[in-house]
């Protein structure tokens, strides 16, 4: 739905901000966002002064394989 909305996505080369208040999903939908474009190959800058680096990593592994966050922990 994010991508009809903006007609096409995010765009190449360009830096992003999702600003909205607390509780609302901003860091559940960057991670979705930064795991996707992470999976068509791009590079990602990911910042945040909510969240701890490994928290975020956990969030956008989970993302990248398809599986729920408490599941990581158990995976090999």
């Amino acid at each position: 739905m994010f991508n009809k909305i903006t007609k096409g996505g995010l765009p190449i080369k360009t830096s992003n901000i999702a600003l909205a208040g607390t509780g609302v999903g901003k860091s559940l939908f960057m991670c979705h966002v930064a795991a996707s474009c992470i999976s068509q190959g791009h590079n990602v800058v990911y910042i945040t002064m909510e969240m701890a680096e490994e928290r975020i990593a956990e969030r956008i592994d989970a993302n990248l394989l398809n599986v729920n966050i408490t599941d990581l922990h158990t995976m090999s």
